[in-house]
């Protein structure tokens, strides 16, 4: 399943293949993480993710997102430090400018900075429950890992 968009679905129409981190194994469709997939499949029979590559060029390195302190996933390098993709994709206040998915434009609204995730009671950037009057907060690597987010068609079909 890719850690990005939670769908396992290949994109028949565009060839958009799941690929696998062949350290950390995360998966990610070629167009989801962007970088060096946006030219296609690795040409190459291993392929390593940003912060593998990283973490083995300098193994000191802190590769963690600057919204939570989960170091798993496809975790990038941007403008505004290493962000989960899902996370930046998650807030509406947050976009990616470019396809390479290396410039993040916009701000974090306060009021989600150091939430208390109910799923985790740690710090993070946290997002609220849409449910009727719910007033819970998820930490958006943390609701991804629960199934509380999944793929967009199967959320809008649950929702109704």
């Amino acid at each position: 399943m890719c850690d990005v968009c939670q769908n396992d679905v290949k994109d028949e129409e565009t060839g958009d293949d799941l690929v696998i981190c062949d350290k950390c194994q995360v998966a990610v469709h070629m167009e989801c993480y962007g970088h060096d997939l946006l030219k296609g499949m690795p040409t190459t029979d291993e392929w390593y993710c940003l912060r593998c590559t990283t973490l083995m060029q300098k193994p000191y390195a802190t590769v963690k997102c600057v919204m939570d302190d989960d170091h798993s996933g496809a975790i990038v390098e941007t403008n505004i430090g290493w962000v989960h993709i899902s996370c930046v994709n998650w807030l509406p206040e947050l976009y990616f400018t470019n396809k390479d998915k290396t410039e993040v434009h916009g701000k974090i609204w306060d009021s989600r900075k150091n939430r208390k995730c109910s799923l985790t009671n740690k710090k993070a950037v946290c997002i609220q429950c849409d449910y009727q009057d719910c007033t819970k907060q998820f930490g958006i690597r943390a609701a991804m890992k629960k199934e509380l987010i999944r793929d967009w068609e199967e959320m809008d079909e649950n929702r109704t």
